[in-house]
């Protein structure tokens, strides 16, 4: 993650000059490359946005695309409920510790991903997963979001010479509110800001 940092901050140098402002959306800055930019860039030029919105809208938008840590392209990106020092306890199943539960749903997720292929053909109808693991891997989504805002909060007490500003995704549609934002940072904004706000992009769906 060092060098990962040290490349991050080489290229905002690289793309950055005078009266301008690199910004970047990204959500592993709070789960990696983050927490080593203040090595390499001065901590009071760092400006961090902190996008709010309902938890449980966020766990289930996270499922509503097929993105969690018991499956493969979630564990790809998410935080998954056997990382070790996590902020907030993971969720437990059956008396079993937070890290033996999470192995042992995610394992049986996958054999019951792999009967499902090979029944594909037999049964007419599809073979679902057991319901302790739909709703255990819906709290370990839930259980990344918590982590994520702790992650947030420890951020903002170990860098405190960096400016942060807390916004809410619905926030995001308001033209009024993306100025008071950009104030916040002293930065204003072109003439055609007001073209893309509130207009949806980057939908998924499945």
């Amino acid at each position: 993650m060092e060098k990962v940092s040290s490349a991050k901050a080489q290229f905002v140098r690289d793309h950055s000059r005078e009266e301008t402002v690199y910004f970047e959306s990204n959500h592993c800055f709070i789960k990696g490359f983050g927490w080593f930019m203040p090595r390499h860039l001065p901590e009071d030029e760092l400006g961090v946005i902190i996008l709010k919105r309902d938890p449980n809208a966020i766990a289930k938008s996270y499922w509503r695309v097929g993105c969690s840590p018991l499956r493969s392209f979630g564990r790809n990106w998410l935080i998954t409920p056997d990382a070790t020092q996590s902020i907030v306890p993971p969720p437990s199943k059956g008396g079993l510790p937070p890290k033996l539960t999470y192995w042992f749903a995610k394992l049986t997720k996958d054999l019951f991903s792999l009967l499902r292929s090979i029944t594909k053909h037999v049964s007419g109808s599809p073979l679902q997963d057991p319901a302790w693991v739909t709703q255990y891997e819906l709290e370990a989504l839930r259980w990344y979001v918590d982590e994520t805002h702790a992650k947030a909060s420890q951020f903002r007490e170990r860098f405190p010479r960096a400016s942060y500003y807390e916004i809410t995704i619905d926030d995001l549609n308001s033209l009024t509110e993306i100025h008071k934002m950009l104030r916040h940072f002293g930065l204003s904004a072109n003439d055609g800001l007001s073209d893309i706000v509130g207009k949806p992009t980057n939908l998924k769906t499945i």
